[in-house]
């Protein structure tokens, strides 16, 4: 899995949520691909998906910075 994208939307106004980003690879197929994926702008912090994906490598951590709980999209759970 590669991720690529940027923590801030706005550099020069600090903006750090709507903020795109690419997610390459499928995890051997447990990830379905081609899709197109929108959060909440205001709930979803970006860590949420950087603590799925070190579930989905096997790094078992309880949270992230400031994550609030694994995507259920990318983790397996739907």
């Amino acid at each position: 899995m590669l991720l690529y994208g940027a923590p801030i939307r706005d550099g020069d106004a600090h903006q750090y949520n709507n903020v795109p980003l690419l997610l390459l690879g499928h995890d051997g197929g447990a990830i379905k691909g081609n899709r197109h994926l929108v959060y909440s702008e205001n709930t979803t912090p970006m860590t949420n998906l950087q603590l799925t994906m070190l579930h989905r490598l096997g790094v078992r951590v309880e949270n992230f910075g400031d994550s609030t709980g694994k995507l259920k999209e990318l983790s397996g759970l739907s």
